[in-house]
């Protein structure tokens, strides 16, 4: 699929009710690249390997017979995402500082709504360009989520770089 701009202004972000629970790691792969193919490019598609090796070092906790909890599906996805633009080992530590204030699924909640946020802020700048420039939103950012809002804000940044640079220029993407 040719994604637009407009196609990744409106991603919508799975909400926890709508996760897979106890399932294998072959169904979160699935799970995973249908659902986000609008922000990830090829190279960032999840796969198996990935999921064992968050397991082998003790990102997320082992399967429970070889399917994986709602939980870990969540936090999958977001190591995913993040991992764009910070380090899995801070992913891990900000995720367990969160969920020292929320329980998983308010965290995953805040997180897709964040996302997003982000996304539709920076992509909606774009789709809405005026003559040679874009005018950048002002985010608000609360202090009580300023850590989660400023990484899904860099992930849209950073999707709308490459995105760009994909398309050899922005004058390439924008519809005349």
């Amino acid at each position: 699929m040719n994604k637009t701009l407009e196609d990744i202004y409106q991603f919508s972000c799975p909400r926890w009710e709508e996760l897979p629970d106890n399932v294998f790691s072959s169904q979160i792969v699935e799970y995973f690249n249908q659902h986000f193919h609008l922000i990830i490019t090829q190279k960032e598609k999840l796969t198996q390997d990935m999921i064992r090796n968050y397991v082998k070092w003790k990102m997320i906790e082992a399967p429970q017979g070889r399917k994986y909890s709602k939980e870990q599906v969540a936090f999958i996805i977001v190591i995913c995402i993040f991992k764009q633009v910070i380090s899995i080992k801070d992913i891990v530590e900000g995720a367990r500082l969160q969920n020292k204030l929320m329980d998983y699924s308010e965290a995953y909640n805040l997180f897709a709504d964040q996302l997003e946020h982000s996304i539709q802020s920076v992509f909606g700048s774009a789709v809405k360009k005026s003559k040679n420039k874009i005018i950048f939103n002002q985010l608000i950012v609360m202090d009580d989520t300023i850590g989660l809002s400023t990484m899904t804000i860099a992930f849209a940044y950073r999707l709308l770089s490459e995105y760009i640079i994909q398309r050899k220029g922005f004058n390439n993407i924008i519809k005349k």
